[in-house]
């Protein structure tokens, strides 16, 4: 038999330690831009009450495609890459870029 009132049974309150992290971590002020216009993107998605795709979200207006002719040379020498000229076309695909 068990006794309940035994001393060794009874629960008892202990209070957990509180976590401290010594590191602070700085936000990135590149990251915070980026936030900001995604926010900017979501939010006039709101207002005009349209769907919005992730591509559309992340899209950077600042990079620069290459020109047609540069981008079906790319296209074509994806399109032409085996187990047999991989390193072949890695290294023509280096060349372009």
């Amino acid at each position: 038999m068990i006794n309940i009132n035994a001393k060794m049974f009874r629960p008892t309150e202990t209070v957990a330690p509180e976590i401290v992290f010594a590191v602070e971590q700085q936000p990135n002020a590149e990251h915070l831009a980026w936030q900001e216009v995604i926010d900017k993107k979501i939010s006039e998605a709101k207002i005009q009450k349209t769907k919005i795709r992730l591509e559309d979200l992340i899209e950077d207006h600042l990079l620069q495609l290459p020109n047609q002719e540069s981008q079906e040379h790319i296209k074509f020498i994806c399109n032409n890459t085996g187990k047999s000229n991989f390193k072949q076309k890695m290294e023509e695909l280096k060349s372009l870029i």
